[in-house]
């Protein structure tokens, strides 16, 4: 049964007592009440002041339960930030009438799969009974915690409510684990309640952040959790390691600083008294994101928070909050160019920030760090309103980001050796295959043909980083190449509309233009083993392989090398006399032509699905990279004397061929590729 008015702190208590009498007699005469004894993998959290092992003590949001648990094990992970969404569980109008019962199935499996992945959930509570977010009109969003006294309110917080249903269902000795016993035991003990609530978002309409409101909300809250936690154990809810959590503030709302939102709810309480509200939470959730700032802006907030817990309030007598643990719910990086962080500092920055964290975990009463978050939700985010779609472990790909192998290492379980492939989206909207070259350590250039079919070029320079996209000409029918054969020196060329081919060059801070003519049917491309040395190749009518040479101040004539190619080729030079060229066939394999006192000519081992390009990083090296059938970038290396090792895969996905480029010293590759929603991403290798 369910209460309709809104209840007073004593009205709240006075129907737990009703249900804790009621009840009395079936816990006393229950024989499984008792809660299982806690296994090693499963320690009990509490206040011990001594730090936990990084195992226990660090975490991870986001990712799905049911797919993701495996990878969650295996990078040592045993604690898993979940929300629990009301709306999962029951449906409703967008008044709020319940449509459905509440329906446990879904989430079950959930909490069977972490349990057996020998995962413990770390339950956020976020989420009306509405249709999930922005999906109702009139402004009603289910992330706005439920006004007091309201129908979701009441549904939400009275005996027999949402919360008292999910807390004696996982919680210590719940209704799930005595269902399931052959799931292993890893009951949810840590209830955060609501989720950066500081923040206009998850509020109502327009209106100011109300910390009376969600002050009143927080405190009932705790009183059903703990109610319900003490009514199904039957013991005291401290015997069950039960925390409760002030939901995890946030320092971009500048109004409302952890500072200024805490002294707001002490200083002007509203339906309920400062020892109430300081009695409700055990510990104070927080996201000291500085998603633009480095590890140094991260410990500030840090400290911001943790004073801000400690200082003296005068509502409580002289007291404060300087007992309250503190949590690190969310930190983390996106990798988007507004955030000037890529792949190697974000690395970086999460060891110097997460070992910072628990080294002074016990002096600043530290519980818990989550890194935000798992995996990745879309390829790119060009605008902050998605930064959190980027910010993952993995890619949208599937791959591990290096800082996969950086989280793993520093919790300690599980190891592995780090990855030297990083990778970022450099935007844009392309229509053809993209290439890339560099005249030197700290200097790229790409091109690719834009949607009006003119040459677009953007540049990174070591210091300065990536300049935007310019606008260079032209009317290209394919994508372009280009090649540096020294400081300040840039050649391209692409196929025109009447397969001739089309040249550019920068020369010492000008573009200059001619058209070297030919009859070719694809992407041309180009390489140079040395100043005044340009070899340029194509596929003919006949599907065979043309190539026109340059040297000094004289281009020779077409020439026909043969073959029977089905895409355009890919060249490199790794010395003065050498060149090496590979396209594919018609079968799907890699016909390689090479010369060196003369051409020789053999096959690549492999299937490709694109036209495929070369680099070389000094004398004796190769590498090959293609497009397969997955859709996904692969990478083949021969290095002499050994020869072709074996295809890497390097992940994507891709939309055509990619480019690539190697600068000396031969430590450093950079591979560029069209992705699905035409903008340009960029893989590089830091060796050695």
């Amino acid at each position: 049964m369910t209460e309709r008015h809104t209840p007073s702190d004593s009205a709240v208590a006075h129907h737990f007592d009703k249900w804790l009498i009621l009840t009395a007699l079936c816990i006393w005469l229950s024989s499984g009440c008792a809660p299982p004894d806690d296994t090693e993998d499963d320690p009990p959290i509490s206040d011990d002041p001594t730090v936990p092992t990084r195992a226990d003590f660090f975490g991870i949001n986001g990712g799905t339960l049911t797919s993701d648990a495996a990878g969650f094990q295996s990078l040592g992970i045993r604690n898993i930030r979940t929300q629990v969404l009301w709306a999962d569980f029951q449906g409703a109008d967008c008044a709020g009438n319940a449509t459905t019962t509440v329906s446990f199935i879904n989430f079950d499996q959930k909490v069977r799969t972490a349990a057996e992945n020998g995962l413990t959930v770390m339950a956020l509570l976020y989420g009306t009974r509405l249709p999930p977010f922005q999906g109702c009109p009139g402004g009603a969003d289910a992330r706005q915690f439920p006004p007091p006294g309201s129908l979701l309110y009441n549904d939400y917080v009275l005996p027999g409510g949402f919360v008292w249903q999910v807390v004696q269902r996982y919680g210590f000795n719940g209704t799930f684990w005595s269902e399931n016993p052959g799931v292993p035991y890893h009951p949810i003990r840590v209830w955060e309640v609501w989720n950066e609530e500081n923040l206009r978002i998850n509020n109502w309409g327009e209106q100011n952040v109300q910390p009376q409101n969600y002050a009143k909300f927080l405190i009932d809250t705790a009183i059903a959790i703990r109610h319900a936690q003490k009514q199904q154990s039957g013991q005291p809810v401290e015997e069950t390691h039960t925390k409760v959590l002030m939901g995890g503030l946030a320092p971009f709302e500048k109004d409302y600083t952890v500072d200024k939102y805490l002294d707001s709810i002490y200083a002007h309480p509203q339906n309920y008294t400062a020892a109430q509200f300081h009695a409700a939470f055990d510990g104070l959730s927080f996201h000291p994101y500085a998603l633009t700032g480095s590890p140094d802006s991260v410990i500030a907030h840090i400290h911001d928070a943790r004073s801000a817990l400690d200082q003296r309030r005068g509502a409580l007598n002289g007291g404060s909050d300087a007992n309250k643990t503190l949590w690190i719910t969310e930190i983390g990086w996106p990798i988007m160019d507004l955030s000037a962080v890529g792949e190697p500092q974000q690395v970086s920055y999460l060891i110097q920030t997460l070992n910072w964290i628990y080294a002074n975990a016990g002096a600043n009463k530290i519980k818990h760090a989550a890194w935000y978050a798992y995996s990745d939700g879309v390829i790119r985010c060009d605008s902050w309103p998605c930064w959190d779609l980027v910010a993952g472990l993995k890619r949208a790909d599937g791959s591990q980001r290096p800082a996969w192998c950086a989280y793993m290492n520093l919790i300690g379980v599980n190891s592995c050796a780090p990855s030297k492939w990083y990778r970022d989206n450099l935007g844009g909207t392309i229509t053809s295959d993209p290439d890339i070259s560099s005249w030197g350590p700290g200097r790229l250039d790409v091109f690719a043909r834009g949607v009006d079919n003119s040459l677009w070029h953007k540049w990174w320079y070591n210091l300065s980083g990536w300049s935007g996209w310019e606008n260079l000409g032209g009317n290209l029918a394919s994508g372009p190449s280009a090649v540096s054969w020294g400081l300040n020196r840039i050649d391209v060329v692409a196929r025109a509309v009447d397969n001739s081919v089309l040249h550019w060059w920068w020369d010492n801070g000008g573009w200059y233009f001619d058209n070297l003519g030919g009859n070719i049917v694809s992407d041309p491309d180009i390489s140079s083993w040395g100043p005044a040395r340009l070899d340029v190749f194509g596929r003919g009518p006949a599907n065979t392989l043309w190539h026109r040479a340059w040297s000094a101040t004289t281009w020779f004539p077409w020439e026909n090398l043969g073959g029977n190619i089905d895409g355009g080729p890919g060249t490199a030079s790794w010395a003065s006399g050498r060149f090496d060229v590979a396209a594919r066939t018609p079968s799907n394999t890699i016909a390689h032509w090479w010369f060196d006192n003369g051409w020789h000519a053999d096959s690549i081992p492999g299937t490709i699905t694109s036209d495929p390009d070369l680099s070389s990083r000094g004398a004796g090296r190769l590498d090959v990279f293609a497009q397969n059938s997955d859709g996904m970038l692969h990478h083949l290396a021969w290095e002499n004397p050994t020869g072709w090792g074996t295809w890497e895969w390097l992940g994507g996905p891709l939309e055509g061929g990619p480019a690539a480029v190697s600068w000396e010293p031969a430590d450093r590759i950079d591979v560029v590729g069209k992705t699905s929603d035409h903008s340009v991403y960029h893989w590089y290798w830091i060796g050695p």
